[in-house]
C-alpha cells in the first residue's frame, strides 16, 4: 500500500514539475466547440468548429457537430441556419457516405422547414418533405436499430398530416425506450413523448395527448414546448388556474434554453397567459401579459388582433372604456387581414371586439353568424366556437332580463358540449347554475 502511495506521489510531483516547464495542453478546437454547445453558447461553438474544420477539413464528425449547431439555431423562420446545417451534413456524407447520424440529422433539418397547418404539403414544403423522408428511409435501410429515426419520421409524418402513419412510427420508437435513453439520454426520450402528444392532439385524443406531455416533462423538466402544449390543453378544458402555472413554466424554460425555434413561441404563451388571467378576472395581470406580447415587434398576424381584443376587454373591466374602444377598433381592422382563418373564427373575434366597444347589438349579430357558419369544429378543431357563441348569447339575454331566451341559449351550449371530445365539466356546471 505504501508503495502505491509513493508511486502516486511521484507521478503527481512529476506532473507538477512538468507544468512548470511547459504550458498544459489546451483542449482542441473541436472539444472547445462541444463544450460551448453543451453550455448553450451556439455562436461560440460555431467559431470553434470553424477553426476545427480549417485544421481538419476531411473530418466528417466535425461537419456533423457544426451542422447540429446550425440546426439547433435554426427554425422555419430562420431558414438560413437550416441551409447551413444541410450543407454541413451533406459534406459529412461526402466524406462518409454511410454516416447514419448525418443522414438522420439532414432529414430532421429538411423537416424543420415545414410548418404543420393541416393543409396538404405543396411547393417548397413538399420538396423538403420528400428530401427528409428519403434521408430517413435510407437510415432505416442502413441501420434499422437506429431508433431515433422512427421518432424523427413520425414527427415528419405529423407535419404531413398523416397521423396514423406518424403514430405507427412513434410506437416503434417508444417500443425501444431503453435504447433511445442509452443513445441520446432521457431528455431526448422526453422530446419523443412530446411529439407523440402532438399526434394525439390532432387525433382529438385529448387524454392521451395530456399523458404524453406529462411524461415528456417528467423526463425532461426543461422541455418548454411540452409545458406550452399542457398550457394549451388546460386552456381548452378551461382550467385557467393550471393554465397560468404552465404558462409561467413555458415562458421560463423557453428563455432559459434560448433556442430560436422555441423563442418563436414566447408571444403565444404570453397571449394564452393573458387570456387565462382575463378568465380568472385578474385584469391587471391580463393587461401586463398581453401588453408584453403586443410589445413584441415580430409579425404575429394571426394572434395580434386576438390579443388586442382581450387587452381591450381587460381595459374595459378596469374602467378604461375609451382605451378599450380604441384597441377594439384596431383589432377589428386587423382581423380582416388574418390569412387562412375560418369565417366562424373571424366572426367570433369580431363579436368580442364589438363587446369590448360596448355594442351589444353588433355582438349579438356576429355571435349568431358564428352559429350559422361554424364548420371548423367538424374538421378537427378542439375549440368549439358554437359552444362559446351560444354561451355568450345566453349572457347577453340574461343581462337584458330575458330569462327564457337566455336559458334557451344556455341549454344549446350544454347540448353542444355533450358531443364534444373536450371535457368541459366546469363549463357545464356553471351553465347549470345559470339555468337555475
Amino acid at each position: 500500500m505504501k508503495a502505491i502511495i509513493t508511486i502516486v506521489c511521484i507521478v503527481l510531483m512529476l506532473l507538477l514539475s512538468w507544468s512548470m516547464l511547459k504550458t498544459i495542453k489546451q483542449p482542441s478546437f473541436y472539444e472547445q466547440g462541444t463544450n460551448a454547445f453543451e453550455a448553450g453558447d451556439y455562436e461560440k461553438a460555431l467559431g470553434f468548429f470553424d477553426k476545427s474544420v480549417e485544421k481538419k477539413p476531411n473530418n466528417s464528425k466535425i461537419y456533423l457537430s457544426r451542422g447540429i449547431t446550425h440546426l439547433t439555431m435554426g427554425s422555419a423562420e430562420k431558414s438560413e441556419q437550416l441551409d447551413l446545417a444541410i450543407q454541413d451534413f451533406s459534406k459529412a456524407l461526402e466524406i462518409k457516405p454511410d454516416y447514419v447520424e448525418a443522414l438522420y440529422n439532414r432529414g430532421i433539418a429538411h423537416s424543420s422547414y415545414i410548418h404543420f397547418n393541416g393543409q396538404p404539403l405543396e411547393g417548397e414544403n413538399k420538396q423538403h418533405y420528400d428530401a427528409a423522408i428519403s434521408d430517413l428511409d435510407k437510415v432505416e435501410q442502413l441501420d434499422n436499430s437506429f431508433t431515433l429515426l422512427y421518432a424523427g419520421r413520425g414527427a415528419l409524418q405529423y407535419k404531413s398530416g398523416d397521423m396514423l402513419t406518424a403514430q405507427k412510427d412513434m410506437n416503434k420508437a417508444l417500443s425501444q425506450q431503453a435504447q433511445i435513453t442509452k443513445i441520446a439520454g432521457k431528455e431526448k426520450l422526453g422530446a419523443v413523448y412530446y411529439n407523440y402528444g402532438l399526434i394525439f392532439n390532432q387525433m382529438m385524443k385529448l387524454g392521451q395527448s395530456f399523458k404524453s406531455f406529462e411524461k415528456a416533462v417528467s423526463l425532461n423538466s426543461s422541455l418548454a414546448p411540452a409545458y406550452g402544449e399542457l398550457l394549451g390543453v388546460y386552456m381548452m378544458v378551461q382550467n385557467y388556474h393550471d393554465a397560468v402555472s404552465y404558462a409561467e413554466k413555458a415562458l421560463y424554460f423557453t428563455k432559459e434554453a434560448n433556442i430560436p425555434a422555441w423563442n418563436d413561441k414566447v408571444f403565444y404563451y404570453q397571449y394564452l397567459q393573458g387570456v387565462a388571467y382575463y378568465q380568472l378576472e385578474n385584469y391587471e395581470k391580463a393587461v401586463r401579459s398581453l401588453g408584453l406580447m403586443l410589445a413584441d415587434e415580430s409579425e404575429h398576424n394571426t394572434i395580434k388582433p386576438c390579443a388586442q381584443i382581450y387587452l381591450a376587454l381587460s381595459k374595459k373591466k378596469l374602467g378604461n372604456a375609451q382605451e378599450a374602444r380604441q384597441l377594439a377598433d384596431e383589432a377589428f381592422k386587423n382581423i380582416a387581414s388574418i390569412p387562412q382563418i375560418s369565417s366562424a373564427k373571424k366572426n367570433f373575434y369580431k363579436a368580442l371586439a364589438y363587446y369590448a366597444r360596448g355594442d351589444s347589438r353588433k355582438t349579438e349579430e356576429f355571435l349568431k353568424k358564428v352559429i350559422k357558419d361554424n364548420e371548423e369544429y367538424k374538421v378537427g378543431n378542439l375549440f368549439d366556437y358554437t359552444v362559446e357563441a351560444y354561451y355568450r348569447l345566453g349572457l347577453i339575454y340574461a343581462a337584458k332580463n330575458k330569462k327564457r331566451t337566455a336559458i334557451s341559449y344556455f341549454k344549446k351550449a350544454r347540448e353542444e358540449i355533450s358531443t364534444s371530445p373536450v371535457p368541459l365539466k366546469s363549463k357545464v356546471s356553471y351553465i347549470n347554475e345559470l339555468i337555475k
